[in-house]
């Protein structure tokens, strides 16, 4: 059997959007007949050295997360525990996640050297705005080399969005959005009860060159001088909130916007499962369009349609009523408000982002590399 490790900086096993990801693309490996490897890191670790764990029936493993400015520099850099988990057991693939680019190099050295196939799981082009001017200038030549020059020499590429598609074109690849398991039981939980009104929800944690949520605030202020309409936050609390976006601590909350805070996934879920839209907010930008929000992927695989602006390959998924609507910043009021008054008009499909409906694209593009 073809035994593939999958490496990156995840927390397993769902305590990341990242790790969601990895999770959803190991189930369909396993279902193509691969045996698959996780091998990231964890807040509750408290060694650099490997526990291993089971998460998901696959064999995992941990080690301490970076937390201080010495160990975050020096990650970029690191790969001495990835490269003894090589040495110590048979691979046949490495798919190296969003994987650091010093680091990243030694490693396809070594499966160069020792004939495994390295794919590379791109789902992101980071900005690069740590406060720190030796942080960023680590991070800027961290995605320089990463991005446009190794990602370009390995065996093949997974990609989330259609813009690295077409920026790797050329390239062995296959593109794949987040995915998720919809035989999970949190997938198909039942709507609960709740208050007369439109439900609106935010959830994640947003900043102010990613996700504009204070415009999307000042809108359902607006919006709820004529509608019934509650807006759920969560992930941030309204103290959090105030900070991201630079607002005066004794600043006002709108009467219609509720902060939650940080809850766990499955509480999340079932506010989404709940609510009537959720709502992304995100201007058009490369850091925006090369990656693809999960949060859109969340929602509709819980049956909750989508207000989200045309970043990324959205479109694809979601207008004009099919999965929810496409909305714009300019416009965000009226838009808002038209798809209130269309609710009742929208279908959602649900399964679109089930893993299995990968199967196909993801066999050609295993069975396309050279072995």
């Amino acid at each position: 059997m073809c035994r593939i490790l999958y490496i990156g900086r995840f927390e397993l096993p769902d305590k990341e959007a990242t790790a969601n990801r990895v999770v959803a693309n190991a189930k369909l490996l396993r279902e193509m007949g691969y045996e698959v490897v996780l091998a990231g890191w964890s807040e509750e670790a408290s060694s650099s050295e490997w526990i291993k764990k089971e998460f998901f029936g696959f064999e995992c493993y941990e080690k301490k997360k970076a937390k201080t400015s010495y160990e975050k520099f020096k990650m970029f850099a690191d790969a001495s525990a990835e490269l003894e988990l090589l040495k110590s057991n048979r691979f046949d693939i490495l798919i190296a996640y969003d994987f650091p680019a010093v680091a990243l190099k030694k490693i396809m050295k070594y499966c160069a050297k020792h004939r495994i196939l390295i794919v590379c799981d791109i789902s992101e082009w980071y900005t690069n705005s740590n406060r720190y001017f030796i942080f960023r200038l680590v991070r800027a030549y961290d995605s320089y080399l990463r991005m446009k020059v190794l990602n370009k020499k390995t065996d093949g590429l997974i990609v989330i969005s259609e813009y690295l598609e077409k920026y790797y074109a050329g390239q062995k690849m296959v593109r794949i959005p987040p995915l998720v398991d919809k035989q999970e039981e949190k997938w198909n939980m039942q709507k609960t009860q709740l208050q007369e009104g439109i439900r609106l929800i935010y959830a994640g944690w947003p900043s102010k060159t990613k996700e504009r949520l204070d415009l999307l605030v000042a809108a359902v202020a607006n919006l709820a001088q004529k509608y019934p309409v509650q807006l759920d936050v969560y992930g941030i609390s309204e103290k959090q909130y105030k900070a991201i976006y630079e607002l005066d601590a004794e600043s006002s909350i709108p009467s219609a916007v509720t902060f939650h805070g940080r809850v766990s996934h499955l509480e999340t879920l079932q506010a989404v499962k709940n609510a009537d839209y959720s709502l992304i907010i995100r201007e058009s930008n490369r850091k925006n369009n090369a990656g693809f929000p999960s949060k859109l992927v969340e929602s509709i695989s819980c049956g909750t349609p989508v207000l989200t602006t045309p970043i990324s390959n959205v479109r694809d998924y979601v207008g004009e009523g099919k999965n929810g609507f496409i909305i714009s910043i300019p416009t965000l009021d009226q838009d808002l408000e038209q798809a209130i008054c269309h609710r009742q008009e929208v279908s959602v499909e649900d399964g679109l982002f089930d893993y299995r409906q990968y199967l196909e694209p993801a066999k050609a593009f295993l069975d396309s590399l050279d072995r």
